[in-house]
């Protein structure tokens, strides 16, 4: 096997991997592509010149052949250092395996389950496409060491992936997949699997399908729609089913889904971008809802894990941003569905007089808008941060599991990019509960004659402008990221704009220093490479994407305006951009 160095020797590395793929490789469709590579240099040097590792998210790549690329052998290898790095917590493990719609989703499911099974692993695995909240649910309700999801979450047609799940259902902490990372860096892509000895994968009862939904109604007690028309799309992904199932559960009559969207299609011919951030992914769902005059339009993404939605105005439909939903759902729980299941002592509602076990809290990530803060304040709550990523997120809510012996003060968790989880149940962000509590809320205020941008607007009035806006600079050279990330840390800017910075914080290195002073204070921070620059209220977030060639930029600012807000925000993003001598 070749062993991938660094240095001048890579392109003869590349070289030497792709020969040694021609010569093992049996998988005719792989055969085929490595044959057109041998006359592409650029092409196979992106190939074999380097391996995917996991990310944010997991592991994640375009699919085809090569180490750096998502195939059966790829999927094989990381399989099986999953599973030794399961076996260090569990002499006998077990794992739930799900999958989305995408091209070899199912495939590579199967590959996964028969690499467990001849390494004798217990394998559930889901009989049809699946969204991840499920799975999160499923590991904990068959008591499983870990879980794998097959999907790409909402890249592109192209990419696939595989996202590892630890024993609550959290996907696993950098330290975990490092260890994973390590392990599968030292096997052979090529290896003959163990023989499974008759051993068979068990189908995931539908008895846990069903109790995923009960135990959601139960924790969320989701309430009837009544006034409330929906067009709904999920984007041929695996939302189409389950959400279909909780919103009829949940009385919603006029519910149409976008035709072109409602099946699965592995190339997502109809979906310009199966992706609920982009206003665009919608544009099918906004055309069908204006003939039919519908209130809201949602969309999930392929696996089911993200939402986004508009909502029909005087001129059109007004598409919210992550930080808008979030900090909609924060309000109207903590307004109206925590008031269900604690009385307060007097006729104004708030946690301090609420009979909760625990101080009721939200958890968010450290690029999340800083409005949650202020909502929380408004009724009495309390707000975590953590790094970006709900491994991170859930991992939180696993540590005040331990530390305060149960949950029951949880509110909400999300965070900027789309994704929300209103309930313990799982340990992943949910889009299945998050298109219901979206229509039980948009249904709510239609019935008292407001909107959901009212409310939006509202909540502005009353707390300040907090906004948030993000951007991401691409790279073809991944040197040069961290090359502008080690320049920002060696020398950093004083100003932002016309900005003074006050404090800059530095995950990487553990500390934060002042720098008109230059004073340090080492703090105790999770390590990740992420630097922030703080001005007069409002900070400014960067790091490398754990997925992507990308570095992404966070602005978090509040203003007594919208408009102020948005222009001192899009000063302090300029000013940064120029700083990593990016594109505009």
């Amino acid at each position: 096997m070749v062993k991938f160095t660094q240095g001048r020797g890579w392109l003869v590395e590349a070289q030497a991997a792709y020969e040694e793929w021609v010569r093992n490789c049996k998988d005719s469709e792989l055969l085929e592509e490595l044959k057109k590579l041998s006359s592409d240099a650029d092409k196979l040097s992106e190939c074999f010149s380097q391996e995917l590792t996991f990310g944010t998210g997991g592991m994640r790549g375009i699919m085809g052949a090569g180490p750096n690329r998502m195939n059966i052998y790829t999927i094989r290898r990381v399989t099986r250092a999953f599973a030794s790095f399961l076996r260090l917590q569990d002499s006998c493990p077990g794992v739930v395996i799900g999958y989305d719609s995408r091209r070899n989703s199912k495939r590579f499911a199967n590959e996964a389950a028969i690499t467990l099974l001849g390494l004798g692993v217990k394998v559930w695995i889901f009989s049809e496409l699946m969204p991840t909240p499920i799975l999160s649910f499923a590991i904990r309700a068959l008591g499983c060491s870990g879980g794998i999801m097959v999907t790409a979450s909402h890249n592109p047609a192209a990419y696939n992936g595989f996202k590892a799940f630890g024993r609550t259902g959290t996907q696993l902490k950098d330290v975990d997949t490092e260890l994973i990372s390590r392990e599968a860096g030292g096997l052979d892509f090529f290896a003959a699997g163990e023989a499974t000895n008759g051993l068979q994968a068990e189908m995931v009862p539908q008895a846990i399908i069903n109790n995923y939904f009960e135990t959601v109604q139960k924790e969320l007690v989701l309430e009837p729609i009544k006034n409330l028309s929906l067009v709904y799309t999920p984007l041929n992904g695996a939302g189409n089913k389950p959400v279909k199932r909780i919103l009829k559960s949940m009385q919603l009559c006029d519910l149409w889904v976008v035709p072109q969207q409602e099946w699965p299609d592995q190339d997502f011919r109809f979906c310009s971008s199966p992706n609920p951030e982009d206003p665009k992914a919608l544009d099918l769902a906004v055309e069908l809802a204006a003939g039919k005059d519908a209130d809201l339009v949602i969309a999930t993404d392929p696996d089911c894990d993200r939402v986004g939605f508009a909502e029909k105005g005087s001129d059109g439909y007004h598409f919210f941003s992550g930080n808008d939903i979030g900090v909609l759902l924060l309000d109207y729980i903590c307004a109206y569905k925590k008031k269900l299941l604690c009385a307060g002592a007097s006729g104004h509602f708030d946690f301090r007089e609420s009979r909760l076990k625990m101080e009721p809290y939200v958890i968010k990530s450290i690029v999340t808008t800083n409005m949650v803060e202020a909502v929380a304040k408004k009724y009495g709550a309390v707000v975590y941060k953590t790094l970006t990523g709900f491994k991170n997120i859930c991992g939180k809510m696993d540590d005040l599991g331990r530390e305060k012996g149960g949950l029951d003060g949880f509110l909400l968790a999300f965070e900027e990019s789309f994704g929300y989880l209103p309930g313990v149940y799982a340990r992943d962000k949910d889009g299945v509960t998050a298109a219901a509590l979206i229509c039980e809320m948009a249904d709510r205020y239609k019935t008292t004659g407001r909107t959901l941008l009212r409310r939006l607007r509202e909540l502005y009035a009353e707390l300040g402008f907090h906004m948030s806006f993000a951007t991401s600079l691409v790279f073809e050279n991944l040197n040069l990221m961290t090359s502008i990330m080690d320049d920002l840390r060696r020398k950093p800017p004083c100003k932002l704009a016309t900005y003074d910075i006050s404090k800059i914080r530095d995950y990487k290195n553990g500390k934060e220093w002042i720098p008109k002073t230059n004073k340090e204070l080492f703090v105790e921070l999770p390590v990740s490479d992420v630097l922030v620059f703080e001005v007069v209220d409002a900070q400014v977030i960067i790091r490398p994407s754990g997925t992507e060639p990308k570095l992404k930029i966070y602005v978090l600012v509040s203003g007594a305006t919208e408009d102020a807000a948005r222009g001192k925000a899009a000063l302090l993003q300029t000013a940064l951009v120029a700083c990593c001598h990016g594109p505009a």
